[in-house]
């Protein structure tokens, strides 16, 4: 009986470190009930909602989780996912960046980029008005400083941001998704219209596509491939998550890009 308890008491120590988050979940759901603060519905990401479960907001789009935030205390959480991820960039990053986001949900990756790199601006794309009202309204984007949010197309809005050169020391694309994966044509314009936004010395970073919780490594490889043949150093990194497992995709300009 001893070793028995014994066991489970290690097995449970292990699993706690393997993924704290994991845990700290499943003894959140224990100690409180979920409140719906918000429900809508979009035209682009169905039902959305806005959940808590103590001091954890969730943001729900078809009743998946696509962020969270904490309202009260600290957010160790949230750097332990693959948002604490998108500024520990393999290389070395202008100071206080131009940066480009691509994909905004409830801002929990705008807030880190914002508290980390103190970027002299972040231009935010969001397809669905819906998500924009809702991070302002529900998670706090407006207190963040130096934010300018585009709600559209995000190839429309990257198109005409290269007829007018703007240009950005960083770009972290959260929104590609798996459709545009999926195809080869699509992936490689996408990839082009971005690298073409990138300053001298400039970087992105992908959140790596996820297929029924699992990382898809042949997506990510072809993906991988697609960069390195615009001039694109290539980095990729891991991430345990309270859902599954993340591989970030960080490139770096090593050539001039001709305009």
């Amino acid at each position: 009986m001893i070793l028995q308890k014994a066991t489970r008491l290690i097995s449970t120590v292990q699993r706690y470190i393997a993924s704290p988050n994991r845990q700290i979940r499943h003894l959140r759901r224990i100690m409180h009930r979920h409140q719906t603060r918000y429900t809508a519905s979009s035209n682009y990401n169905g039902e959305v909602k806005v959940v808590d479960l103590g001091r954890e907001r969730r943001l729900l789009l078809d009743g998946r989780c696509h962020s969270f935030g904490m309202t009260s205390g600290g957010e160790t959480e949230l750097y332990r996912e693959y948002w604490g991820h998108l500024h520990r960039v393999p290389f070395e990053l202008a100071p206080h960046p131009r940066v480009l986001m691509c994909g905004l949900g409830g801002g929990t990756g705008l807030k880190v980029l914002t508290r980390e790199l103190q970027p002299a601006t972040i231009t935010v794309l969001e397809l669905d008005p819906v998500i924009v009202d809702v991070a302002r309204r529900y998670f706090g984007i407006d207190d963040l400083p130096h934010i300018h949010i585009l709600t559209g197309d995000e190839v429309a809005i990257t198109t005409q941001m290269g007829a007018t050169d703007q240009r950005f020391d960083l770009i972290v694309e959260d929104a590609m998704c798996l459709p545009t994966m999926n195809d080869a044509g699509l992936a490689r314009a996408q990839l082009a219209r971005l690298v073409a936004l990138l300053a001298p010395g400039g970087g992105l970073v992908f959140n790596g596509p996820v297929v029924d919780k699992r990382m898809d490594p042949q997506r990510i490889s072809a993906f991988c491939e697609h960069a390195r043949a615009l001039g694109l150093e290539i980095s990729t990194r891991d991430v345990g998550q309270r859902w599954w497992f993340n591989r970030m995709v960080y490139a770096r300009l090593t050539r001039p890009v001709a305009h």
